[in-house]
């Protein structure tokens, strides 16, 4: 529920590889969408912003998969 590391694992899954991690869209993507569905207070416009960039040439077949495992992280660290 940190959403500073939320913001963190996103980033480094689309554009910053933090240690041990690579570039993966579909993970990112799930993590911007977590981020926006989380309700956490700090959410803001930048939050949205960054997953429309980020997300926005995922193939249809590719943003179902992270949709998907967007909704498994949200269950998993929300219980949503």
């Amino acid at each position: 529920g940190d959403i500073t590391a939320q913001r963190s694992l996103a980033f480094g899954y689309t554009s910053m590889p933090l240690g041990g991690q690579s570039i993966d869209l579909l993970q990112g993507c799930a993590w911007f969408t977590v981020i926006l569905k989380s309700g956490h207070k700090d959410v803001d416009k930048a939050d949205s912003t960054n997953r429309a960039l980020f997300c926005k040439n995922l193939t249809p077949k590719l943003s179902e998969e992270s949709d998907a495992e967007a909704e498994k992280l949200l269950k998993q660290i929300y219980k949503k």
